[in-house]
């Protein structure tokens, strides 16, 4: 199946698979840890009805799926912090792509791909983690092996809020010939959290990894927090090709100290994905980020498609 740059097709993601589980089903994700829900029966059946409502919304819509491996939590430093006993990235990660391969297996009359999900080293809100282009492949090429092994159709680093882990997940995949996705975050200005703005950092990613990703998309951000930046006319604006929106219009900040979960208004949401689309023409992954669940997702395809 071709991958959504290489397709005019819209391609759906799933929403905020953390705040889905933790907040509308109760499971317990240490450190937004999803990989952990594999681990026992009850909360492992919590992902599995998670992950059957967007296939099932894909094959009602006929629109493709990106399929996420619940990984975004799956390297070395944060299995550390989750586990007593750590068990290997390269084990995790090889659990989780087999759990979303056995899912597209049982709904193979639908069309999927499958998603490798790398996360930022630090906090996916914060660049608490001072590292280099280097320090960032040394790191996440244990992960990006994994996913080579066990041959997802794609990968995709989300949340990434300093350039330079960028580059270097983006060159560890181009070393493995394996196709990349970078999704960075953006603050209620436009700007990736370290401040630098978004189409500096595209631009530098670009000339780093000689336009190696696929794509870019933005994540974990409300459409009122970069809607300025995408009416630009920015020649990098032809490589976002991807979106997936935080539901509530809050800072990152304000979302950190939340005690409930904040859905915002989904069908104003849906019609903030109209107006992207109106100034995005390569605009075909639509998705969401925290906060959201297949509700919003609906909405946006249903917008999307009937438009």
């Amino acid at each position: 199946m071709k991958l959504p740059h290489q397709s005019n097709d819209l391609f759906i993601t799933d929403g905020g698979l953390e705040t889905d589980l933790i907040f509308n089903r109760n499971v317990e994700l240490p450190y937004f840890a999803a990989f952990t829900a594999l681990s026992n029966d009850v909360s492992k059946h919590h992902m599995c009805e998670y992950f059957q409502a967007y296939f099932d919304l894909a094959k009602q819509q006929c629109v493709s799926l990106i399929v996420d491996t619940p990984t975004w939590r799956a390297s070395s430093d944060w299995i550390k912090r989750v586990e007593s006993e750590s068990r290997s990235v390269e084990r995790i990660n090889a659990e989780c792509v087999s759990f979303v391969k056995t899912l597209q297996s049982v709904n193979s009359d639908t069309r999927s791909v499958i998603n490798g999900v790398i996360g930022p080293r630090g906090d996916g809100y914060c660049p608490d983690v001072d590292t280099t282009v280097e320090d960032s492949l040394h790191y996440h090429r244990t992960q990006l092996e994994a996913f080579r092994l066990a041959k997802v159709d794609m990968i995709s680093a989300i949340t990434m809020n300093c350039v330079e882990e960028a580059i270097g997940i983006a060159l560890g995949a181009k070393l493995m010939n394996m196709p990349v996705v970078i999704s960075f975050t953006v603050e209620t200005n436009g700007c990736l959290p370290t401040g630098q703005p978004l189409m500096a950092a595209i631009e530098e990613t670009e000339r780093a990894t000689e336009r190696y990703p696929i794509y870019y998309m933005i994540n974990c951000a409300h459409p009122s927090h970069f809607l300025s930046v995408i009416q630009s006319e920015h020649p990098c604006l032809a490589r976002i090709q991807g979106i997936r929106a935080n539901a509530s219009c809050k800072s990152h900040e304000e979302l950190d100290n939340s005690t409930e979960l904040d859905r915002g208004n989904p069908k104003e949401l849906a019609g903030d994905f109209n107006r992207l689309r109106a100034s995005m023409p390569n605009l075909n992954v639509v998705g969401g980020c925290c906060g959201t669940d297949v509700e919003h997702i609906k909405l946006i395809v249903e917008q999307l498609v009937t438009d």
